[in-house]
């Protein structure tokens, strides 16, 4: 798969409501953050959390250049994104993880990004005056599928994603309502 097939796949059709939904939240507490007696709320990142973030930004780039059209509006959140995708990089092996490697910018090979980027996603959880901003994540599998106890481990410790097991399969209506 290629860098243009990748992005082109329809991951915004995907990620849409969640993005929308963290653009507003981020939006809101951007906009709180100019209100008189409001202070900002600071965010400190160690040297691979800050490498996360200069991919995260150039993701961001690549994917704006790549989905603007001056005939329709862009909502479109790249740290959205670059967190699905990074769940789904921590399992990644061989060709794939490549790929994902190079198309998001990810500085370090799966079993380590996600661990950089915990501290990132540490960072857009705050509370100030007020003003709060809470960023859960989750995966969502069909119930039989078998993972690697690792790649779980490494879902609950650093993206506090949690597994939601779901029949896909047997049970569209029911699925469709998570």
């Amino acid at each position: 798969m290629t860098k243009a097939d990748f992005l082109r796949v329809g991951a915004m059709q995907h990620f849409a409501a969640v993005a929308i939904a963290l653009l507003l939240m981020s939006g809101a507490a951007r906009a709180q953050a100019t209100l008189p007696g409001n202070q900002a709320v600071e965010a400190s990142l160690d040297a691979s959390g800050k490498r996360a973030v200069e991919g995260l930004n150039a993701f961001a780039v690549d994917l704006y250049k790549r989905s603007i059209s001056p005939e329709q509006n862009l909502l479109i959140s790249p740290a959205c994104v670059s967190t699905a995708v990074g769940l789904a990089y921590r399992g990644a092996k061989g060709a794939t993880a490549d790929e994902l490697r190079s198309v998001m910018h990810f500085d370090a090979p799966p079993e380590a990004y996600l661990r950089a980027d915990a501290e990132v996603l540490k960072t857009l959880n705050f509370s100030g005056a007020r003003r709060q901003l809470r960023v859960t994540n989750a995966i969502w599998a069909q119930q039989d599928l078998p993972f690697n106890p690792d790649f779980l481990t490494d879902m609950t410790s650093y993206a506090k994603a949690g597994l939601q097991r779901v029949d896909f399969l047997r049970s569209r209506s029911r699925a469709s309502r998570h």
